[in-house]
């Protein structure tokens, strides 16, 4: 697998516990490892029960679990050339993961990989996985890249699980604004809960028409930059909004910070061609 260039997905992760399946788990450490890597890698989550006839057809062992044959054919239908598979197990306050790659062309599968580590130290559990992926993969990272492996969201045990859950639910739910909500009240200094928790706000607002919602994403922008005033996502966040509030000069003055911290963002750029042309 070493020095070549390939297309990987990583699995939702499964329980070794029949009793002690922890649904949002599952999916944070497969994607949050996905997430991490994309940046060096075509790279990306994959919930097998999502991928059309194969959930329907073949059925996984204990948790979601599958053989070697169910990865071939899953990779197959999903362009793969490696799948990555990982299993956890919680024992108290410390969960306990496995990883392994497969190539399924040459039906070859690495070594386990083992971590452990404290419930509250997940953050830290993420970085070494995708640390230790990449280098499976054939990449080892430098110090600037395991900087940004190691970034999170929260110290919050509590806040990181409503933020996951937040994260994996459905566009436009209630419960996604709910998780969000619930994740600021543990932790108000969550940048990335209240960038979220406006991204909810204005989906919902696009949607259905609420234009009052859009002032309420503004609220939660404005606190994440207060926050991470270095972030350009959260500006040009923020310079949308306001156009769609009619705030236009407000627009301008956010979309040229996005531009200030990343020049090449060219959303943000398109918007204040549109602004120009209006006459703002």
């Amino acid at each position: 697998m070493r020095g070549e260039k390939c297309r990987v997905v990583i699995l939702k992760f499964f329980s070794t516990q029949k009793k002690q399946d922890c649904e949002w788990l599952a999916r944070e450490l497969a994607d949050s490892v996905a997430g991490k890597l994309k940046a060096f890698f075509d790279i990306r989550y994959c919930d097998p029960r999502t991928v059309p006839s194969f959930g329907r057809r073949r059925k996984g062992t204990q948790g979601g679990k599958v053989s070697k044959a169910q990865l071939a054919s899953l990779a197959h239908r999903v362009r793969a050339d490696v799948v990555v598979l990982g299993s956890y197990a919680c024992a108290g306050d410390t969960i306990h993961v496995d990883i392994q790659a497969m190539r399924p062309s040459t039906d070859t599968i690495s070594t386990p990989l083992h971590f452990e580590r404290l419930a509250d130290r997940i953050c830290v559990l993420e970085e070494e996985m995708a640390a230790s992926v990449a280098e499976l993969l054939g990449r080892r990272l430098g110090d600037s890249a395991r900087a940004q492996l190691a970034e999170c969201p929260t110290c919050s045990r509590i806040a990181f699980e409503e933020f996951c859950k937040g994260k994996q639910a459905p566009e436009g739910s209630y419960s996604k604004i709910q998780h969000f909500q619930k994740a600021i009240a543990a932790d108000p200094g969550c940048a990335e809960a209240h960038y979220l928790l406006g991204n909810a706000y204005c989906n919902i607002s696009m949607t259905y028409r609420y234009a009052e919602w859009f002032t309420m994403a503004l609220d939660e922008y404005r606190k994440a930059a207060a926050i991470a005033p270095n972030r350009a996502e959260i500006y040009y966040a923020m310079g949308v909004a306001c156009m769609m509030r009619g705030r236009y000069n407000g627009a301008r003055k956010s979309l040229e910070r996005a531009l200030e911290i990343d020049p090449g963002m060219k959303p943000a750029r398109r918007y204040l061609i549109r602004l120009e042309r209006m006459g703002f």
